[in-house]
């Protein structure tokens, strides 16, 4: 279900770019000449086919001055700061679990408190907080000030899915495991994990697509992603269209192919991969 709604909604952006790119052409009278600036030189050209129109915008936005690589660059960047705040996020995620978990009321609420903190602020917002305070005066790249901040993000929702997976887990399969020679630690690791990774999956999923959505403010601290690098082409070309609609596709292909992978990952877990 998952991959046919993630191809269709390829398709369906796809229709909306071609859509919008032919009433671009259409919104000027047909015996308008077109100006097109291509490399620094006006090129007066008449008007023409959406095919030498589409030609037209590849050459201009990314053959011309090797702006395709921009691109690459940018999702590149985009990727990066999405899978290391994803990795470090989960451990950090997990060991806020762990606090949420135990019987110390002050560690319970010093992570209530941080998870209601960060649920409660905007990423843009905690963002240019970790860039322009918390490592104002700190020599460190800006990609691993986002990494950091996108961490601190994914480590709050991490630690809810995975309190609320494992308050999940039957009590019962609990004490029978324990009755039968368990210690507190062997059932957790043989009976409650497993079980609470299978709940967990689609949840953490789905919070690794908004990860890599949630990268396209990374331009607010000069970090040139993928949306950044699609908004610098569109500067250069004064063309919003084609630019623009490009980088939401290939945000719309990326997620496409993240959310395919995390559901055969599922599909194998819950087939016995894990925990049976």
């Amino acid at each position: 279900m998952i991959k046919k709604s993630g191809l269709l909604a390829v398709i369906l952006l796809s229709v909306v770019f071609f859509a919008v790119c032919s009433l671009q052409m259409e919104a000027a009278p047909p015996d308008r000449e077109h100006v097109y600036a291509v490399g620094g030189s006006a090129a007066l050209e008449t008007p023409f086919s959406f095919s030498d129109w589409v030609k037209t915008g590849v050459e201009r936005n990314l053959i011309t001055e090797n702006r395709w690589k921009l691109i690459l660059n940018g999702l590149g960047v985009t990727m990066l700061i999405s899978v290391a705040a994803q990795i470090f996020g989960t451990l950090w995620g997990s060991f806020v679990c762990f606090v949420l978990l135990r019987k110390n009321k002050l560690a319970k609420r010093l992570a209530n408190l941080y998870c209601s903190l960060i649920y409660g602020t905007p990423a843009a917002v905690l963002l240019m907080i970790a860039y322009y305070i918390i490592f104002s005066s700190v020599d460190i790249s800006n990609i691993l000030v986002a990494v950091a901040a996108f961490t601190m993000t994914t480590g709050a929702s991490v630690a809810q899915n995975l309190k609320g997976a494992i308050g999940a887990v039957d009590p019962v399969e609990i004490e029978a495991a324990q009755s039968i020679g368990f210690s507190p630690a062997g059932t957790f690791i043989a009976v409650t994990m497993p079980q609470a990774v299978r709940r967990a999956l689609p949840a953490y999923m789905n919070g690794f697509v908004e990860l890599v959505k949630a990268t396209a403010i990374v331009g607010f601290i000069a970090i040139q992603d993928l949306t950044r690098a699609g908004d610098i082409i569109r500067s250069r070309t004064y063309d919003a269209y084609f630019p623009l609609l490009l980088v939401a596709l290939i945000y719309l292909v990326v997620t496409t192919v993240c959310v395919m992978l995390f559901k055969l990952i599922i599909k194998k877990i819950n087939r016995g991969g894990m925990g049976q």
